[in-house]
């Protein structure tokens, strides 16, 4: 991998938190995604009551899908809340871009190690 070397600036200044549309049939529309930083990331999970190993208990797995819809969709967690009340495809269509476009799905962080490791030197 060849490239510029970036300063703490230039890495600080870049616009990285980009969106994307996700496309859902059972709502009749589009509904705008958004990325993350990694301070929210680590409060969603610190919210969820994730402590860093062991099992995740189903109430911590529910609030954390609750916390990243809301996150990801921009909304407030009340809202996200009403979405358990939708279609549990369209809800998990958008849960998983969610997931994917924060590098939070297992493929996403696979691919990011290879290319971390890629470019490794």
């Amino acid at each position: 991998m060849s490239g510029k070397v970036l300063s703490i600036d230039e890495i600080l200044a870049a616009n990285d938190l980009r969106e994307t549309l996700v496309e859902v049939p059972e709502w009749g529309g589009k509904v705008r995604i958004r990325a993350m930083t990694l301070a929210e990331q680590q409060r969603i999970r610190q919210e969820a009551g994730f402590g860093g190993g062991g099992e995740v208990a189903p109430e911590q797995a529910a609030r954390f899908e609750l916390l990243m819809l809301a996150a990801g969709l921009g909304i407030a967690p009340e809202q996200a809340d009403r979405l358990r009340e939708k279609s549990a495809a369209a809800v998990n269509r958008v849960l998983q871009v969610i997931l994917e476009v924060n590098g939070m799905t297992e493929g996403a962080q696979k691919a990011a190690q290879r290319t971390f490791r890629a470019g490794d030197s």
